[in-house]
């Protein structure tokens, strides 16, 4: 086996043909008989691989391949690796306005990784919607104490949070764990207001929950003033130091999609200041990705956004270059505040509380709130039997 070797796997996921137009192979050689394929057909699977040249030692492999889109109108997609002795694989793909390309995997020396060309079009979370999944009021808040849940029970319980500095995270985590949970979110609109609501202790609760000791540590990095806004900087070829562009179009933003297209909400921390004091931690924000449409190198993600209750927010940016920086726009409600990066937060389901249940039957909602002691569910006016509980 070559000391390195790439095996790219491509998807061509479009009803057009695909026709090679350049490919380059500066370092190593092709493995025989995998090269790339003159020509892609529609709505299949192609394979080619390289690996390094074992007289010409320390240069790994590392290549491209640009396709002709054949939809008439000159588009193409581009991909490139590079697998080298020294530092991390890396791979950049481009195509045009109407199409999305991506990969997945590509780790390690020997590595295999699938790469996916799509007509472009919007990708939401199954039945996700801001104004239904999201809670009915904003996070919003009066001076409302509460004591912090690491301390409860100690001879430290006291009220030294507040409330008035947001829950936004506890909102977000709240209403992904109610969507996994199919439940309905609390019809309350007007936020409970204080530690004698089972709801606020709860939104507390998921609120430190979104602050672990890992997302707090990459907030703290990505903060730094003196942290890169690109990759173009002399701690990135050893892998120390990759910069805010790389971390949200190669990092974060895979993600984030692969939530998305497994039908799941990711919860994401925005980072709005840089700032090497920690208690600047509160100027962040957090949200709740539900949705994206890359076209081209252009990419809209749909929000949540817990200070608002509308379905309308989103950001963009391009996934074009990481030697540049990527400017993120944006209408969260903290719209005056630029958003120098943005990364997955480190969710795990919690039981919300009881309440209503939402059914989807044959592609019908129907609800059912055991708070009420319904007994009986009908349909279409005949009666539902052998209902089980989820939990």
């Amino acid at each position: 086996m070559a000391a390195r070797s790439t095996d790219v796997v491509f998807h061509n996921e479009t009803d057009f043909v695909l026709t090679r137009i350049e490919e380059d192979l500066p370092h190593g050689e092709w493995t025989d008989p995998w090269q790339p394929p003159l020509t892609i057909e529609k709505n299949s699977i192609r394979e080619w691989r390289s690996e390094s040249n074992a007289i010409i030692t320390g240069t790994g492999t590392e290549g491209s391949v640009r396709f002709r889109i054949e939809n008439g109108l000159g588009a193409s997609v581009y991909f490139h690796w590079d697998n080298p002795f020294v530092g991390t694989n890396s791979y950049h793909q481009l195509t045009d306005s109407g199409f999305e390309v991506y990969h997945t995997g590509g780790d390690g020396n020997n590595t295999r990784l699938d790469v996916f060309l799509r007509v472009s079009i919007p990708h939401f979370v199954p039945g996700f919607k801001p104004s239904t999944n999201g809670f009915k009021f904003t996070n919003s808040w009066g001076d409302v104490p509460y004591t912090l849940p690491p301390l409860k029970g100690s001879l430290l319980d006291q009220k030294y949070g507040n409330a008035e500095n947001g829950l936004c995270g506890g909102m977000v985590y709240a209403v992904r764990d109610y969507y996994e949970a199919s439940r309905l979110i609390p019809p309350d609109k007007v936020a409970p207001s204080g530690e004698e609501n089972p709801l606020f202790v709860y939104l507390v609760n998921r609120l430190f929950a979104s602050f672990d000791i890992n997302d707090v540590t990459l907030y703290l990095k990505l903060m730094d003033p003196a942290y890169p806004d690109t990759d173009e900087n002399l701690l990135n070829p050893i892998g120390l130091a990759n910069g805010r562009a790389f971390v949200m179009a190669n990092i974060e933003f895979p993600m984030i999609r692969n939530d998305i297209l497994a039908g799941h909400p990711s919860p994401l921390g925005l980072v709005m200041i840089k700032s090497l004091l920690p208690w600047d931690l509160g100027s962040n924000h957090q949200v709740l990705a539900y949705g994206y449409q890359q076209s081209g190198d252009s990419v809209t993600v749909w929000l949540y956004d817990p200070n608002t209750l509308s379905d309308d927010v989103t950001m963009q940016f391009s996934v074009r270059t990481t030697a540049e920086p990527i400017d993120v726009t944006h209408n969260v409600d903290s719209r005056s505040k630029p958003i120098y990066c943005f990364f997955r937060t480190n969710y795990q389901f919690c039981k919300p509380l009881p309440g209503t249940f939402s059914l989807r039957l044959y592609g019908a909602s129907h609800f059912l709130d055991l708070s009420k002691g319904v007994r009986q569910i009908r349909v279409n006016d005949s009666p539902v039997r052998n209902l089980r509980a989820l939990d």
